[in-house]
């Protein structure tokens, strides 16, 4: 396994020249960076202590998921190339008023940036996949998401935030235009009631 930048905490994942992702066994690390192509499989990833992660590879909403049940005590995820095909999960979003209940994930997450993965496009998913984290991540303090356009995520945080008082206190990066993915890096920060951007 080649590890690089070991001495600040930090490291880029392993794996295996074959092409297959090796496991990542350190219960100490804090702070993980798997910057290859290859899939990433969350059962490998036995870092019990990881607060930080951020994967460049190409990672399916249900990876994410998994990823956010096994490492319980993240704080930050970034995903740079999140793909929205082939969802397995659930992501309905009941309509708002008395019963409008999604359970919680069971996490510390504070920040998520992800990023949609450009080579297998679909669009139509980027924002009730966008209302879903909303909904499952009641500890979220930043959402940056390049390509969720800004007016129906805001809208949803405003008709929601009665039900779910955690959406009021997050603070947005996304994307103020028609077309997010034509204008893609166009991001603003947005919410009802802005804060801080860092």
């Amino acid at each position: 396994m080649d590890l690089v930048n070991w001495s600040t905490g930090c490291s880029w994942a392993p794996f295996s020249t074959d092409g297959n992702p090796s496991e990542i066994e350190f219960p100490c690390l804090k702070k993980l960076y798997i910057a290859n192509s290859v899939p990433v499989l969350p059962e490998l990833i036995m870092c019990t202590s990881l607060t930080y992660l951020v994967v460049r590879a190409p990672t399916s909403l249900d990876t994410m998921l998994g990823l956010i049940h096994r490492l319980p005590r993240l704080t930050s995820l970034g995903l740079w190339k999140l793909t929205l095909d082939e969802i397995q999960a659930d992501i309905s979003v009941p309509a708002p008023g008395e019963g409008c209940v999604v359970e919680p994930l069971d996490t510390q997450l504070k920040v998520v940036s992800i990023n949609v993965n450009q080579d297998q496009p679909s669009w139509e998913m980027v924002v009730p996949v966008t209302k879903y984290l909303l909904l499952r991540i009641p500890t979220l303090a930043r959402l940056n998401a390049d390509h969720a356009p800004e007016k129906p995520i805001m809208d949803f945080v405003q008709q929601y935030s009665e039900w779910y008082p955690h959406l009021t206190h997050i603070n947005f990066s996304l994307n103020d235009s028609d077309d997010p993915f034509k204008n893609r890096g166009s991001g603003t920060v947005a919410g009802p009631w802005r804060g801080p951007t860092h």
